[in-house]
């Protein structure tokens, strides 16, 4: 399970930001909280905000099952390795 979170650095107040995630090869979706919905013909969870003031934060938990005999890192996103 991952929990994405979505930061919103400012300056201003923000409504209905999309935050986008293409799942990677050797990985399958299995489930995403908080309203994040999946589309199977790109492989793409997306996420779309509320409103989040300067400095704001929202998040949602995704959980992928990854494949039997998958070798290297498997992350979600760049810069979110595996845990």
């Amino acid at each position: 399970i991952y929990t994405i979170t979505v930061t919103n650095n400012g300056p201003s107040t923000i409504t209905g930001a999309t935050a986008t995630d293409v799942l990677p090869t050797g990985t399958t979706f299995v489930s995403a909280t908080n309203g994040a919905t999946y589309d199977s013909g790109t492989n793409t969870v997306s996420f779309t905000t509320g409103t989040l003031v300067s400095g704001g934060a929202t998040s949602f938990n995704l959980t992928i099952a990854i494949a039997p005999g998958s070798t290297g890192t498997t992350g979600v996103g760049p810069g979110r390795p595996a845990r």
